[in-house]
């Protein structure tokens, strides 16, 4: 019964301390720098917001002035004359009426920066997902690369004990002795970079989730997400869907709202302006008038002439909205070309899983089957290890190959713009429904 208690007690434990994959990117995301620069920019364009809206309120300013004043005669000093004291009042109201459609543009063009750099920091939260999801599961991949060391090591370490054995009885070559040392200390050197890689994976992780993990704490979670069936399908779904995408083409619209909100100079500005003046200095003096003053009318302010600066800072705006319609295309290459170098991982690596999982039980029957006849006496060292070379590197190359495999996933997600969404399980995924992904058949399957 305590045995028991105990191994639940311990499988709890490892349980709650278990990391996902998108716990581990909750984690970046409250860590990255770029990602909170990102989140504190929108904050900031929002207090921009606010002052665009402002230009549609009227300005009403205070002012008030209490001095006293002397006019002296005949005298450099303020020795004589009377004193008069003043306390002076104005409010002034301004209201904008028109001013060339500036405020209008202003306030598109704070909405739309805002709306950009949303998509901005999405696209910084994607780029963020994929060295993430690279370090998630590199870690992973050197554990699995480490577990194969010490299994190659465990067979060199036997392979040595036998053949030692073998020249202590008086039938074993020293060559054979020398061979089998050889191997088991490349066996062990190859142990010793296994760890320091592992160390090395855990670190970059590190950096991702500011949090201390062991190997053992990842999960190895299935890649349940359906891809699009062909790269066309992905590359119109990116077009339409991408975060850069967005970017782009909302700075065009940004472009253009700046180049309308300057043709203001084309326009006449005119403003509703109010004043009222009160000098309430009248009541110190014996039979004064109050001298109080109002005023309200209209203020138009026209332009003329101004050496052309406005024509040429027109043509100029105009520019720059060619400018960012090129940004937009050169967008579309770098999506095409990512979702391309994507596909071709995708589709190669999934091939060459393939072959690789017969190879790699072709190369286990050659061990054992070279092991056992060695044991007997059938075959010498050298065939032994050589088997167990050809094994080993065959089997190295099945590991990386699965975790190139499903990183490849991940990547044409990357591509297509999605990666974080679904890592945050903010996608339906069964977007792709009708599409098809065997990576999880691949994936888990238990290959010795």
């Amino acid at each position: 019964m305590i045995i028991r208690f105990s191994i639940f007690t311990a499988l709890l434990f490892g349980y709650i301390n278990a990391l996902s994959l998108k716990e581990g990117f909750i984690k970046s995301l409250q860590n990255d720098p770029n990602i909170l620069v990102r989140q504190n920019e929108l904050n900031k364009i929002k207090y921009d917001i606010d002052k665009a809206r402002g230009l549609f309120y009227p300005t009403i300013d205070l002012e008030a002035r209490a001095y006293n004043q002397r006019t002296s005669k005949d005298s450099y000093r303020p020795e004589n004359g009377s004193l008069q004291r003043n306390d002076e009042y104005v409010v002034r109201l301004e209201q904008p009426i028109y001013k060339g459609f500036e405020t209008i543009n202003e306030n598109r063009i704070q909405n739309a920066r805002y709306e950009s750099a949303e998509y901005y920091l999405k696209e910084e939260q994607n780029s963020l997902a994929l060295r993430y999801v690279q370090n998630y599961l590199n870690v992973l991949k050197s554990s699995d690369l480490l577990n194969l060391s010490t299994e190659s090591y465990k067979m060199s370490e036997d392979i040595f004990k036998k053949t030692s054995r073998k020249v202590e009885m008086g039938y074993g070559t020293k060559l054979e002795y020398e061979r089998a040392k050889g191997n088991l200390e490349e066996s062990s050197v190859n142990l010793s970079i296994d760890k320091l890689s592992l160390q090395d994976s855990i670190q970059y992780l590190y950096d991702n989730i500011q949090e201390e993990v062991k190997e053992t704490d990842l999960i190895k979670e299935d890649f349940n997400y359906t891809l699009p069936k062909t790269q066309d399908k992905a590359l119109n779904f990116a077009l339409v869907n991408h975060p850069s995408m967005f970017v782009s083409v909302i700075n065009i619209d940004i472009a253009k709202f700046e180049q309308k909100k300057e043709l203001k100079s084309f326009h006449p500005e005119l403003n509703l302006e109010a004043k009222y003046n009160l000098n309430d200095g009248s009541y110190r003096e014996t039979n004064a008038k109050p001298n109080n003053q109002y005023e309200i009318g209209l203020k138009l302010v026209y332009n003329l002439y101004n050496g052309g600066k406005d024509l040429a800072n027109n043509r100029k705006m105009k520019e720059t909205i060619k400018e960012k319609s090129i940004l937009l295309d050169q967008t579309k290459k770098d999506i095409k070309n990512a979702l391309a170098l994507s596909w071709n991982s995708y589709i190669l690596n999934q091939e060459k899983l393939k072959r690789l999982e017969n190879f790699v039980k072709t190369r286990e029957a050659v061990l054992d089957a070279t092991y056992q006849e060695f044991g007997l006496g059938t075959r010498d060292l050298g065939s032994v290890v050589d088997a167990h070379l050809d094994y080993i590197s065959t089997k190295r190359n099945y590991i990386s190959t699965k975790y190139d495999l499903l990183l490849a996933h991940y990547r044409v997600l990357y591509s297509i713009g999605i990666l974080s969404d679904v890592l945050l399980e903010h996608m339906d995924n069964t977007l792709f429904v009708n599409e098809f992904s065997n990576m999880n058949e691949i994936f888990t399957k238990n290959i010795k």
